[in-house]
């Protein structure tokens, strides 16, 4: 028990000494510190003990609070990777489009420098001189 010497003054709960300035220190809460908490120092509260558990009459403490809390980040992991995954299909999908349009480019391009490459002929002539070869006649040249 923690002596309070406060001079008959009476203290809010949580608080003592001369002109209840001092807080309770852990474990100890309440009206002159005599009630002692059962959790850790982060969830006991000087004043009104711990904040988290939840204590059913036949003194069975569950920590709904905290397995909420579990389950809420549960949720948010669940939402932050179901997003990612989008994000990343999509930039999967973007990327084999962009792919699939370069090679279409490439393979025109091959073509058109085929193309370029074979002399265009105006007229095809047969010459009987040279047996029956043909002779082709560019006029563009």
């Amino acid at each position: 028990m923690i002596s309070l010497f406060n001079c008959n003054v009476e203290c809010n709960p949580g608080h003592f000494g001369i002109n209840c300035m001092e807080k309770c220190p852990f474990p100890n809460y309440g009206e002159q510190c005599a009630q002692s908490c059962n959790c850790s120092l982060e969830d006991c509260n000087y004043a009104t003990g711990c904040s988290l558990p939840n204590t059913e009459s036949n003194g069975t403490t569950y920590f709904s609070e905290k397995i909420d809390k579990i389950n809420q980040n549960r949720f948010y992991l669940r939402v932050g990777v179901y997003v990612f995954g989008g994000v990343l299909i999509v930039f999967v999908i973007i990327f084999m489009w962009i792919e699939l349009h370069q090679r279409t480019k490439r393979r025109l391009d091959e073509q058109n420098m085929c193309d370029e490459n074979v002399p265009a002929y105006d007229e095809i002539i047969i010459s009987e001189e040279n047996g029956g070869v043909f002779i082709l006649e560019n006029e563009h040249l």
